[in-house]
């Protein structure tokens, strides 16, 4: 059952499993949303996370003791968190999108998930303590399950298209969009935006979506849709006024975000222009923002739910 006392091993755990979570929370992959997610293995993945992280402090069977056959377990167990720590770092230096985050590592799925639970589950099993095995169990079907379903809304998305839409795994493979009028089904995308993003109340809020409309039926004309096959992906409005270049808009749909479409239009975008783009992105769209940020843009001014990027252009020689 186990013997009650200080787990310095447990707490050493711990430390491996939440730094790297603390900074995937500024770090998390274009498009994702756990809106959606399956609510009872959300509350096991809940249940699993306190219960393991109690169990890890509070019994002292987990602290090392002389070699026996049981320390097996425990090398098991140091391995596997060795191999989270390797796969978050393999996580950070990637563009962080979501096939990066649910990917496998040294053939083991969905590794974000599954290493450290079967981490915990080894080293509940050298400590003898049922109660750390347990709760590695009640958080390995929660926290691995609601994995498995982001990962296979992902294949899903991507099969819907006969392949994956974005680069391969080496980035060599060049997406194949295309770009078009877009016509009035901008309206809905810049009110899904608005909605989804904008940090104002009822009132506010309606009044932007309002303003937007107008906004984006002067200048319908100018935007672009963007299609992967008989897919539409995004739309997107470069404006170049007076010598100075605004990305008005630019915007992916939720199933096709983390895939490198984002990076492939602002690519585009950055290549026609000639002049400084600015642009403004929401406080809250993080993947934005750090896409952006890779293309050079930098803050010039802060509001209350919005920031001004601009990026500076210089003439090729």
């Amino acid at each position: 059952m186990g013997h009650f006392g200080f787990s310095y091993i447990g707490l050493l755990w711990l430390i491996m499993l939440f730094i790297p979570n603390i900074f995937w929370t500024r770090c998390k992959p274009e498009g994702y949303d756990p809106r959606g997610e399956n609510k009872v293995l959300a509350a096991l993945e809940r249940i699993g996370e306190a219960w393991g992280t109690c169990a890890a402090l509070v019994f002292s069977d987990f602290n090392l003791r002389p070699w026996s056959a049981w320390s097996v377990w425990l090398l098991a167990s140091a391995l596997l968190m060795c191999a989270y720590e390797c796969w978050w770092i393999r996580y950070f230096k990637s563009e962080r999108r979501q096939k990066d985050f649910y990917s496998g590592f040294l053939g083991v799925p969905l590794a974000g998930a599954t290493l450290p639970v079967a981490a915990f589950l080894c080293l509940g099993i050298y400590g003898r303590v049922i109660w750390m095995i347990v709760g590695a169990a009640v958080l390995g079907v929660g926290h691995i399950g609601v994995h498995a379903e982001h990962f296979r809304a992902l294949k899903e998305d991507g099969n819907k298209e006969g392949k994956p839409v974005g680069e391969s795994g080496g980035g060599n493979r060049k997406l194949n969009l295309i770009y078009e009028g877009a016509g009035a089904m901008v309206l809905d995308f810049n009110r899904r935006q608005i909605e989804e993003y904008a940090d104002l109340s009822s009132e506010q809020k309606e009044y932007a979506l309002k303003r937007a409309e107008e906004e984006t039926l002067e200048k319908l004309s100018e935007y672009k849709r963007v299609r992967a096959g008989s897919k539409i992906v995004g739309y997107y409005f470069l404006h170049e006024e007076n010598g100075k270049t605004e990305l008005a808009d630019l915007y992916v749909l939720e199933p096709y975000r983390g895939r490198g479409i984002g990076t492939a239009i602002l690519k585009k975008c950055v290549a026609e222009a000639r002049s400084d783009i600015s642009l403004y992105v929401f406080t809250k769209n993080e993947g934005a923002r750090r896409l952006y940020a890779r293309f050079g843009f930098e803050t010039e001014k802060v509001f209350k739910d919005r920031i001004l990027l601009k990026r500076h252009w210089v003439k090729e020689e």
